[in-house]
């Protein structure tokens, strides 16, 4: 019995390893296919023919285009030149170098992107965002719903079951190939539940149990409950280049509040970050946790907003260009202070992690016309950059991931889990 199992595990293994393969290059032949992952052409055939009979994967009909992947699901925002067209090869280019084909010319293949789906959800200060991924890793669908004014928990919990019907009734038709359904949550929360204990942005949220709001439309598709920036950190993780070049990436999140994550040998060691109760100098205002002088006090979305009752305004970025090219300085010694604050919360975590690399993303930054110099000018205020300490990231880079990229990267790991493989 044990031998058997194990052949059925290696099977399962080189299964999941071929899809994979079309995850990362699109329409793929068997032929292609066998070069990649060195399997003999008799076992392909045998997965090939499971994959079909079970509709995972589908064959091009003539003439047909292989899908054009936005980076399969890519959590960063979209940009003109980025997207990538997974075309196949013409039948000359498998028959060998000569490029004259020999014999019927190959059939190609790709995944059916809606043949398992997953549905991710999270929610800040800021509002309430829904994603739907297909097991292809594909983005399916999204859904955004901007929260303001909503200071107690029931007209939170009213506008959480407004977004999520409607997401659901958008996409009735592809609610029965829901297979897990994950709940990107910020604060405290029970994993197992998804119950939030606590979330200090929106204190009035207590013992909230949105697990089961969710249960009460989806009753019958497995739930798990992430912090949200795991989910975040996972999007990095899908940047296969950046994490094979660094050993150690500090990742921070700046949307309603400032949070971290820490990334070492392609593996999060630490998903749940509170970077935003690290406490700052320049700040000695009471915090929602008790504390005095955390970050959040200083830089928040919530902080920001008594500042400029519209923030985020839409133009900021641009007024902040124009002002430094015409030698103003209004706006930006309005929020200084916090972005100040942020540069020492940053040093700070710099110092207790050594990164080799820092990366930025969220709302917060996305306002400044280039997040890295400004940040590194700030830093220069505090440390000397042309001769850094030892523990000074050796990069730092931003990423322009949206709020809803905590719901994509969590499908992401759902999507790994349930399709697993290990190189022989």
């Amino acid at each position: 019995m044990a031998f058997g199992q194990l052949i059925d595990q290696r099977k399962l293994n080189k299964r999941n390893h071929v899809v994979d393969m079309f995850r990362e290059h699109g329409a793929l032949s068997k032929a292609r296919v066998r070069q990649l992952s060195g399997y003999s052409m008799d076992t392909l055939i045998g997965i090939f023919k499971s994959l079909e009979d079970e509709g995972y994967v589908r064959a091009l009909g003539a003439g047909e285009e292989p899908p054009i992947r936005d980076q399969q699901g890519s959590c960063r925002e979209p940009e003109a030149t980025t997207a990538i067209e997974a075309r196949p090869a013409t039948a000359g280019t498998e028959a060998g170098a000569t490029g004259r084909a020999k014999g019927r010319p190959p059939e190609f293949y790709c995944l059916d992107d809606e043949r398992d789906i997953y549905l991710g959800t999270t929610f800040n200060q800021s509002g309430i965002y829904s994603v739907l991924v297909g097991f292809s890793g594909l983005l399916l669908d999204t859904r955004t719903d901007e929260l303001q004014g909503i200071d107690d928990q029931v007209r939170f919990e009213a506008a959480f079951v407004r977004h999520f019907l409607a997401f659901l009734s958008a996409n009735s038709r592809r609610i029965p190939r829901i297979r897990r359904v994950g709940l990107a949550l910020p604060g405290q929360h029970d994993a197992e539940k998804g119950i939030l204990f606590h979330y200090s942005l929106m204190p009035f949220l207590k013992d909230f149990d949105l697990g089961a709001l969710v249960r009460r439309h989806l009753s019958d598709i497995p739930l798990t409950c992430r912090h949200n920036v795991a989910g975040l950190a996972r999007c990095i993780l899908k940047e296969r280049e950046l994490v094979a070049c660094h050993d150690r990436i500090l990742y921070v999140s700046a949307r309603a509040g400032a949070a971290h994550a820490l990334i070492q040998e392609g593996k999060i060691l630490l998903d749940n970050g509170e970077m935003g109760h690290i406490r700052v100098s320049s700040s000695n205002r009471r915090c929602e946790c008790g504390r005095k002088g955390c970050l959040d006090t200083v830089f928040s979305a919530k902080a920001f907003r008594s500042l400029l009752p519209k923030w985020p305004p839409a133009t900021l970025a641009d007024d902040l260009a124009k002002e430094k090219l015409e030698g103003g300085g209004r706006l930006r010694n309005l929020i200084e202070p916090g972005y100040q604050a942020f540069s020492e919360a940053l040093l700070d975590l710099s110092a207790a992690f050594s990164p080799d690399l820092l990366v930025l993303s969220g709302e917060m930054l996305a306002i400044l016309p280039d997040p890295v110099a400004w940040i590194r000018d700030w830093m220069s205020e505090m440390i000397n950059l042309d001769h850094p300490p030892s523990w000074f990231p050796k990069d730092i880079l931003f990423r322009p991931m949206g709020s809803e990229a905590a719901a994509i990267g969590l499908c992401h790991a759902l999507i790994e889990e349930d399709w697993m493989w290990q190189a022989d």
